[in-house]
């Protein structure tokens, strides 16, 4: 295809930048006047959306999952069209308000600028200004070279933008579209309920009045959502109605609503806009201006609002509506446990089980698929824009995206998509969902204006545009929907059943209600649900509806099934029943992934099919940037682990230890595990070496119900846990009345004795103190430990103390509460496991032990709090650069030559080549191989590229390169790649490689 004009300033900038357009394949950047033939179906989708914000190029990441490609930057040539400032904050509004890319770059003949969209514009002396948004400040387009330091393509492919100190200002997830509209929609409807509360015709009654002004407001935002992506088309049919007015404002300012509802039910249907006679007697009885003021932010607390001028609501994905309906859903003792799902995340979940590509299989529309705790409909309403996505590929014709007919995207809607949710807001917040999400696929021209006589628009002359989704979208409790006999047509009929069930412990009554229920099916659970987890219910239960080798996707608490040692009996059965394919684990992210919940979370896939042998794929989502601010899920390379069917049964810490560090760490907790001559666990050296009675091995007192006298604590200070840390300890009092539920024996709390605080701080630390001096108490997070051999509890003491990394290391990664619970306690069952040496002081690790220990203590586990400021997420430091490559090509070296050298032949580093993103440790393989050093050169890197791989493997940020005699490695310049644990692993790696190759 041929460009249709040149913007040479904006490619001269680009190619400044590094960025590449020439590879067909995944090219970098795409100009919107020069799009390539046969591009994946994702760029057409996503230049459709460029083009409507008159972007003039696109930069496209990719990812070598289901996602395949995201757009991340629109780049605008302003020297041709020279846009004024209010244009660029106009079209800043619209991409914000789309979320379809979180930057904007526009380019002019003296600089370039960069805008944060994921912040709103605002307004300045009347008119809309985006300088707010700014990315740093306007750079010179004569000297790029302070730019390209932190913003250049292998920034972007490498995503070390996204984690720069300039990007670490912008791109929050509290300024985000989703964050501001939910604000802003939540005051009006605020205002709506204060209105109506006040009115008489509701006596008081609170509930029927939030509910009235609830129904009110849908229909009003859909109304505005119609007339915002079409007021011409609005204004046409409401003049063909002769109706008085052209907008929802002046309807509602001139008391004429019930009109204009009832002429927009006559056009749309599905009763979405009829209302009761009784409720329209109210309204007639009504003022509405002051309802007008606040739908348009004008009135009370949205004074300042101005949400319709903020936000372009033509552009606003339906998912960002349908989360703020969330809000609707009443809080009741039933969904206490409901936790919302975040838009990016149901992006993801919907890109792995519904990928869109050219493959036959991901091209098809017709799957019937169910959310069966819909809530208001996110899931469904992202998987149906999915499947008319797919209908528009596989429809293409000349690389054009064809509009489908109304009629098709009902009859996808209506033959595909099912909802399930047990509370009647709910339903009714799903179906509004779809109905726009209609709205969204459909052309507005054709809703405002179709007829229901041309063939072109409707073959079924009965439908119109909002159809009926009672049969879709259904109002009962799970386990009814299970086994009523009027559903029973919908057991084995699904081919993927998608969600976020209630994360809630219903107790046993509840549980056997609904075990009955199922017994009416001939169901019944052959384990029982651990601590009776409704999601893990429906977990197994959703498998009824499933046709066979169907899927299935759900988000679950990740401690009630993978890390609770108490689940394990159910996760053994769990794992053999289905094949669960795949488990993106989200513990990481406890406190940022649900904005308005702290819960671990897990997505599990499994299909309905029973293997005996197969492999479970564990990704794990670490505490970076993007993904704490809502922008990509980044996934490494060292993300991933492959946990066999056997090793899953068998070995119960290894999610844990994937938490920290892998396989390598699972094998050293489970040989700590393991007594032998040499080492002993702490519970059994008291109790057995040492001979101590239990009731000298304790927690502290516990107050509780406080049913008991205890003369021998109240008598003496008392130290409670707070107040015990590693170098200090402060006393209190107990007054003499003071009573306990669990007072333990005195001899705990008299000297001579050892106590060990119950918690392990950040620096993997945990407070422990030999006592010899003076008696005194402590509560149920001081472990107590009496001994008269004041030389065996010393000996202790010194033993503890020189372990004390091993047993911090065993603790966190084998405590299933620690982190999950209480961040950093641990219970004494994981005390007691703690490792003692029976020969000499210390416990014995092998050299690679030590390095996998030293690298999860001292990087790993921080990096669970901090993040993406933590030390082994941010780049290596010039001055420390050369040492970390070369300890780490000592290991990497070691590991090799452990196994491969022969005689004077081995592999030592030959050269480290630096870029401006990445190291490249090149590595020979022989008997006179000399380190050359360091050299910087970016261009090296790139050749390296060129000449081996193709282009396209960049899109991974690990790489590993074999020549004869000669391997490379090319990863970011972040900490976290370059750990000596980190080379124990590419050494493994490696020698997989080299064993499938045949060495």
């Amino acid at each position: 295809m041929k460009r249709k004009s040149l913007h040479n300033l904006l490619i001269d900038t680009l190619e400044e930048l590094d960025f590449s357009w020439n590879d067909t394949g995944m090219p970098e950047i795409i100009f919107l006047n020069n799009i390539p033939n046969h591009l994946h179906p994702k760029h057409y989708i996503a230049l459709e959306f460029a083009e409507i914000f008159k972007a003039d190029a696109v930069y496209f990441r990719y990812y070598d999952d289901n996602r395949y490609c995201v757009p991340q930057v629109y780049f605008y040539d302003n020297s041709i069209t020279e846009r004024t400032k209010v244009e660029i904050a106009e079209i800043h509004k619209q991409v914000y308000s789309s979320c379809q890319v979180p930057m904007i770059c526009f380019v002019d003949k003296a600089e370039v600028s960069l805008f944060d969209c994921r912040k709103p514009v605002n307004k300045k002396a009347n008119n809309l200004s985006n300088e707010d948004c700014i990315i740093e400040n306007p750079f010179s387009i004569n000297n790029l070279a302070s730019l390209k330091e932190f913003f250049s393509a292998k920034k972007l492919n490498s995503a070390l933008f996204w984690e720069s100190n300039e990007a670490s200002k912008h791109f929050l997830n509290n300024t985000s579209a989703y964050e501001e509209l939910v604000k802003a929609l939540s005051k009006i409807r605020d205002d709506f309920r204060k209105f109506f509360k006040n009115q008489t015709e509701f006596k008081g009654d609170i509930n029927a009045s939030n509910d009235f002004a609830d129904d009110l407001l849908f229909k009003c935002i859909l109304i505005k959502y119609l007339e915002e992506n079409g007021k011409e088309n609005a204004s046409s049919f409401y003049q063909s109605r002769n109706l008085n007015y052209s907008s929802l404002y002046d309807f509602l300012n001139n008391n004429q609503f019930i009109e204009v509802l009832a002429e927009l039910e006559k056009h749309f249907n599905g009763n979405v806009f009829s209302i009761e006679n009784d409720k329209k007697k109210i309204i007639r009885k009504l003022n509405l201006s002051s309802l007008a003021q606040c739908l348009e932010g004008k009135y009370g607390r949205n004074s300042s609002l101005y949400i319709w001028e903020m936000y372009s609501f033509k552009h606003i994905p339906i998912e960002l509506i349908s989360n703020f309906y969330e809000e609707f859903i009443p809080k009741t003792k039933e969904n206490q446990g409901t936790v919302y799902t975040p838009s990016y995340l149901v992006n993801l979940l919907i890109d792995e089980c519904l990928p869109l590509s050219k493959n036959e299989k991901d091209l098809d529309y017709n799957i019937k698929l169910a959310d069966v705790s819909c809530g208001s409909g996110i899931f469904i309403t992202s998987a149906f824009k999915r499947l008319v996505q797919r209908w528009r590929v596989a429809n293409m014709k000349d690389d054009k995206l064809p509009i489908p007919k109304l009629e098709i995207v009902q009859n996808i809607l209506t033959d595909n998509i099912f909802g399930v949710d047990i509370h009647p807001t709910a339903v009714k917040l799903s179906k509004f969902s779809l109905l726009l999400a209609i709205c969204q696929m459909v052309p507005n021209k054709v809703l405002w204006t179709h007829n229901w006589n041309d063939k072109d628009v409707f073959v079924d002359k009965k439908k119109k545009v909002f159809i009926d989704l009672d049969n879709n979208i259904i109002g009962e409790d799970f386990f009814d929907f299970l086994t009523f006999e009027k559903y029973r047509n919908f057991h084995n009929s699904f081919s993927l059943i998608i969600g976020n069930p209630p994360f809630i412990a219903i107790g046993e009554v509840q549980y056997l209600k609904y075990c009955q229920k199922l017994d009416s099916i001939n169901f019944k659970f052959k384990v029982p649900i651990p601590k009776y987890e409704l999601a893990l219910m429906f977990l197994e239960c959703s498998n009824i509806l499933l046709k066979d080798n169907a899927d299935l996707c759900f988000i679950q608490k990740s401690t009630a099934l993978l890390y609770n040692s108490n689940a394990k009996k159910f996760r053994d059965y769990f794992f053999d029943k289905f094949q669960v394919h795949q488990i993106i684990d989200f513990t990481l992210l406890i406190n940022v992934l649900f904005e308005k919940a702290l819960v671990e979370t897990c997505a599990v896939f499994y299909k309905k099919v029973q293997k005996s042998e197969y492999s479970t794929t564990h990704l794990v989502s670490r505490l970076l940037k993007n993904t704490k601010d809502g922008l990509f899920f980044e996934f490494d390379y060292y993300d991933f682990y492959e946990i066999s069917k056997e090793n899953i049964i068998n070995e119960e810490n290894i999610w844990r230890c994937n938490l920290l560090g892998g396989n390598r760490l699972n094998n050293l907790i489970k040989r700590l595990g393991q007594e032998d001559e040499s080492k002993i666990l702490l519970e059994n050296y008291l109790l057995k070496t040492l001979k101590i009675n239990r009731k000298n091995y304790l927690t502290g007192f516990n107050i509780g119900n406080q049913s008991q006298n205890a003369e021998f604590i109240t008598k003496n200070p008392v130290l409670m846990a707070k107040n015990f840390k590693v170098n200090s300890m402060t006393f209190t009092d107990f007054d003499v009345t003071k009573k306990f539920e669990s007072p333990r024996h005195e001899r705990l709390f008299q000297k001579p004795n050892l106590i060990i605080k119950s918690t392990i701080d950040s620096s993997y630390k945990f407070p422990v103190l030999i006592n010899l001096d003076k008696d005194f108490a402590f509560d149920i997070n001081i472990i107590g430990i009496a001994h008269n051999n004041t030389i065996e509890l010393q000996e202790l003491y010194h033993k503890l103390i020189k372990n004390e990394k091993i047993n911090s290391l065993k603790s966190i990664s084998s405590c299933s509460q620690f982190f999950f619970r209480g961040k950093t306690a641990i219970q004494k069952q994981d005390i007691d496991k703690w490792v003692i040496p029976l020969e000499g002081d210390e416990v014995k690790l092998s050299f690679a032990e030590k390095i996998v220990m030293d690298d999860v203590l001292d990087f790993v586990y921080p990096s669970w709090y901090r993040g993406e400021k933590a030390p082994i997420n941010q780049l290596i430091s010039k001055q420390n650069t050369e040492s970390t490559l070369l300890a780490f090509a000592d290991i990497f070296n070691q590991s090799f030559n452990s196994v491969y050298k022969k005689g004077e032949n081995k592999q030592k580093l030959k050269k480290i080549t630096i870029s401006n993103t990445s190291f490249a440790l090149e590595f020979c393989y022989g008997d006179n191989i000399h380190y050359e050093g360091i050299v910087e050169n970016e261009e090296d890197i790139d050749l390296i590229i060129k000449n081996n791989i193709s282009r396209n493997a960049i899109v991974n940020r690990v790489l590993r390169i074999y020549t004869e005699n000669t391997i490379t490695l090319i990863k970011p310049k972040n900490l976290r790649y370059w750990l000596k644990s980190i080379a124990l692993r590419d050494a493994d790696d490696v020698f997989g490689d080299m064993i499938n190759a045949g060495y």
